[in-house]
This record gives structure tokens, C-alpha cells and sequence, in this order.
């Protein structure tokens, strides 16, 4: 079935305000593991080093690449202020 042309108007206005309100360009992303979203594009997406992803910047913290890397930066600032 082929739209008609009031149809096909109303759904590009619900297309443009589901556009306008994303605030950021591209695609919806929506975190591989809680579901929810990204709040970033296919462009700037976060991905494990074994291509989990895309991940939220909250699933991103729980993982243990980001727990082992930031817990050697700590680490070595805690190291420096003793120095």
C-alpha cells in the first residue's frame, strides 16, 4: 500500500521532530548491554577491544578494560604524591 500524500506529509513531520529532538547527528545508538542510549553516533561509539558495543558511557565504566586502565592511572598518582 502507497501512502497518500497527507500520509506521507504527516510522517516526515513526526520524522522531522523525532530528528530534532536527538541531540546528536546519525543513528540512535542504544547500549548493547542496559539497552538504553548511547547518547553518541556510529562515529564516536564506544566498543570494547573484542568489538562489544556500542556501550553507554555507564556500561563502558563496568568494564574491565576501563577498570584495569583506570585503576593504573590512580594508582600512579597516588605513587607520585608520595614522592
Amino acid at each position: 500500500m502507497n501512502p497518500t500524500p497527507k500520509m506521507q506529509a504527516a510522517f516526515e513531520a513526526f520524522d522531522k521532530r523525532i530528528k530534532a529532538w536527538q541531540p546528536y547527528p546519525g543513528a540512535r545508538q542504544l547500549c548493547a548491554t542496559c539497552d538504553e542510549p548511547t547518547e553518541r553516533c556510529e562515529e564516536d561509539g564506544i566498543y570494547t577491544e573484542d568489538g562489544e558495543g556500542p556501550l553507554c558511557v555507564e556500561c563502558w565504566h563496568k568494564t574491565p578494560e576501563w577498570i584495569l586502565e583506570n585503576a593504573e592511572v590512580r594508582h600512579g598518582a597516588k605513587d607520585a604524591e608520595l614522592d
